[in-house]
């Protein structure tokens, strides 16, 4: 699937790719409006440049990594959108500190910044 969507981004209208991208189930909190948002912003990046930053940063490109963190002798905090139920269920499989931003999809840090910046400095603060 990351092969399919690096390939769109480098050959469509990203504004095309974007609408498509932002209907994916992990946006599913997002409504239309914010949608909209992204698009616009997101379609003024490099389409190329965000090919290669997908298949770099793919999940599914990356080592599963659950096993080591699950047998860490560190802290672990893990932060997601209370609205992201992928990565709610990959949160499951881990030993760790769940914080859930509330009010927030995937795009956490977007949906509410202010609780990701509590949240950051509570634990800092700890």
């Amino acid at each position: 699937m990351t092969a399919h969507w690096a390939e769109r981004f480098r050959r469509e209208p990203l504004e095309q790719v974007f609408a498509d991208w932002y209907q994916q189930p992990v946006f599913a909190s997002l409504n239309a409006a914010q949608r909209w948002s992204l698009v616009a912003l997101r379609s003024r990046n490099n389409g190329a440049t965000l090919a290669a930053m997908l298949q770099a940063t793919s999940l599914a490109a990356q080592a599963d990594l659950r096993a080591s963190l699950q047998a860490r002798d560190f802290p672990f905090h893990y932060l997601c959108g209370e609205r992201d139920a992928k990565f709610r269920a990959i949160a499951q499989t881990l030993a760790a500190d769940l914080h859930l931003i509330h009010y927030a999809g995937h795009n956490a840090h977007r949906d509410n910044p202010a609780a990701v910046i509590a949240c950051l400095a509570q634990i800092l603060a700890s």
